[in-house]
């Protein structure tokens, strides 16, 4: 590695970030939106120009994924409902480049997928000042 080459797998930048509204719609019946994305830049995935199998190193690509979720809770009762899109552009993004199997494999994310997710929590719910 020569002076100020950068390092594989580590990117130049990278970032994420979220944002969440939630309201009341009555007393323990709360409604959210979320929005998440996160980003990574390009970066090398070998030290080296060419490598010990003789394959050239590969810069991949920066990529942004981006989330999106809509839900209904109730804390008292302990249930949650939540309608929910991951990777919502349906980036297909390289997130792994191997070539120590002497061939060039890349790995990428997944594709958008859209799902619903029920959830119960059992047992009695805590508060947080509890004066017992």
């Amino acid at each position: 590695m020569r002076p100020g080459e950068r390092l594989p797998y580590v990117p130049y930048f990278d970032w994420s970030g979220n944002v969440r509204y939630e309201k009341p719609l009555k007393d323990t019946l709360h409604w959210y939106a979320q929005y998440d994305a996160s980003h990574k830049g390009d970066m090398f995935n070998n030290l080296q120009a060419s490598g010990s199998n003789g394959l050239p190193y590969v810069l991949q690509p920066g990529y942004t994924i981006m989330n999106v979720r809509f839900g209904l809770n109730n804390a008292e009762q302990g249930w949650t409902t939540e309608l929910y899109i991951t990777n919502l552009t349906n980036k297909n993004a390289v997130i792994y480049t191997n070539e120590g199997n002497f061939d060039l494999r890349q790995t990428v994310n997944e594709p958008r997928v859209f799902g619903l997710r029920l959830t119960y929590r059992f047992g009695k719910a805590q508060a947080f000042n509890n004066e017992d």
